[in-house]
């Protein structure tokens, strides 16, 4: 399967916000930014039934 890959833009008032941060709280913030996109890049990636956009097998256990 394709990878596909994301992006996000981020406006320039919450860089305002998150430079005015204690130091430690943006270290641990960064940490667990780190952490989430690991845990999502080593997800396992499987097909849809309706689509041609692979979902991650957690998607597939949240339920609406």
């Amino acid at each position: 399967m394709e990878r596909i890959d994301f992006s996000y833009e981020i406006s320039d008032e919450r860089l305002i916000a998150y430079s005015r941060l204690p130091l430690l709280d943006r270290l641990r913030w960064l940490d667990e930014v780190r952490r989430f996109t690991l845990m999502v890049r080593e997800a396992p990636v499987v097909a849809r039934e309706d689509a041609t956009v692979p979902v991650l097998e957690a998607d597939r256990n949240c339920s609406d």
